[in-house]
């Protein structure tokens, strides 16, 4: 009882008490007749937050989040992202700072979007009534459930557990990668579990962006093993220990260690695995491919990666927003090196996706985790809460300006 008391505190202290952002977009728009699609799912959205919660706690919930908004964490936020950035956009794109500061005043206050997002976005770029067709980073744990309210209980559990999710996809006959061992929170992991000569992966049963995930790999020519974490280990026992230290907090997935298709490695010169990120979802009953990118991982930095945005039709990787104002230099170089190229084996990869979202239809739209391998094309994971950023910020299209709205204004019907 008591751990539970902490585990929501801890929560409500995150996610409500210290959440620095609003938790939606809260325009002075909504309150105006006739206004454009793109308003209306934004003010559905907030009408509709913390969907499971009662009503009067997303009134109280409200309430405080406009509050600490207006009187403290909107000005710390919008000063701290005019300091940051004014001079250098006035001196690149000679955007003069009076109207960076009367633009963020808007933004603040008038829409309830952080400062940040004006330079992440370009919003520079775009007329006022654009702003509110992208869709923001700090909205995110809002907006995908709202949107996905009508799912089933069992599609979003599926989602959610990546070995139930893995069973579920084999059973349909899709390419689900493997799991070789479940091993539950707080079980202890032996030297049966992970010396077997073979380089495995190592991931938590839920949660995203690759956190707590670990490579093991097998050298062959000296019969060693290394786990790579930011201080390698080499000793069977340390690794043994490091990673029931892992278990203790949470349930883990062995898999097998992937590798890239002869075909992606020639391509993208790396040894690296080469994420596919496909997004589908249903448009008047149909599915359909929405959006790609192709996460290329940075050399320098092995947790980061490049989002390569990649053309829905073609496959094609584009030259995306040469001149975005958070496009550095080393992006710049890696886009305009593989612009143009069309990413191996396509097609299938886009059929294997629409596939698997054939087994979960009830959900409007899914992020799916693909990898290209010399043994074919498998699903690693699928996302009813993907990112959205790398869909819209590199090719400066608000996502509720493109397919998605039609996608979002059926579930409306």
């Amino acid at each position: 009882m008591l751990r539970q008391f902490h585990k929501r505190w801890q929560q409500l202290k995150t996610r409500v008490l210290l959440r620095p952002v609003p938790h939606t977009v809260l325009s002075w728009r909504f309150l105006l007749p006739h206004q454009d699609n793109a308003v209306k799912l934004q003010r559905k959205v907030f009408l509709n937050a913390w969907p499971t919660l009662p009503r009067p706690a997303w009134v109280l919930i409200a309430i405080y989040s406009t509050t600490t908004w207006i009187c403290f964490f909107s000005w710390l936020q919008l000063f701290r992202a005019f300091s940051r950035h004014s001079r250098k956009l006035k001196s690149q794109w000679g955007i003069p700072r009076y109207r960076q500061f009367r633009d963020l005043l808007r933004l603040t206050f008038l829409h309830f979007i952080p400062a940040s997002h004006y330079y992440q976005y370009s919003l520079f770029n775009q007329p006022g009534r654009i702003w509110l067709h992208y869709v923001y980073t700090f909205q995110l744990a809002q907006w995908h459930p709202v949107m996905a309210i009508n799912a089933s209980s069992e599609s979003m559990r599926l989602l959610g557990y990546k070995h139930d999710f893995s069973g579920y996809m084999q059973k349909a006959g899709l390419p689900a990668i493997k799991t070789i061992a479940f091993i539950k929170k707080g079980q202890i992991l032996t030297p049966a579990n992970l010396f077997t000569r073979q380089s495995l992966f190592l991931k938590p049963d839920t949660g995203n962006q690759k956190k707590g995930c670990f490579e093991l790999h097998y050298l062959a020519n000296n019969e060693q093993y290394r786990l790579l974490t930011p201080e390698p280990l080499t000793n069977n026992s340390d690794i043994l220990d490091f990673l029931n230290q892992q278990i203790l907090q949470q349930d883990y997935l062995i898999q097998p260690l992937l590798s890239n298709h002869p075909d992606i490695s020639a391509m993208f010169k790396t040894d690296s695995l080469i994420t596919l990120r496909l997004v589908t979802g249903i448009c008047q009953n149909q599915l359909m491919a929405l959006f790609a990118t192709l996460e290329r991982p940075v050399d320098d930095k092995p947790d980061y990666v490049w989002p390569l945005v990649i053309d829905i039709q073609t496959g094609a990787i584009l030259n995306d927003a040469d001149k975005h104002y958070c496009r550095s230099e080393q992006r710049s170089s890696v886009v305009n090196q593989f612009a143009g190229q069309v990413i191996p084996h396509w097609q299938q990869s886009v059929d294997i996706a629409l596939s698997a979202h054939q087994q979960l239809r009830d959900v409007p739209t899914i992020g799916w985790d693909l990898v290209i391998c010399p043994d074919g094309i498998f699903i690693l994971e699928g996302n009813a809460g993907w990112a959205i950023a790398s869909h819209q910020n590199w090719v400066s299209m608000p996502l509720l300006s493109s397919i998605l709205e039609k996608v979002y204004l059926d579930l409306q019907k």
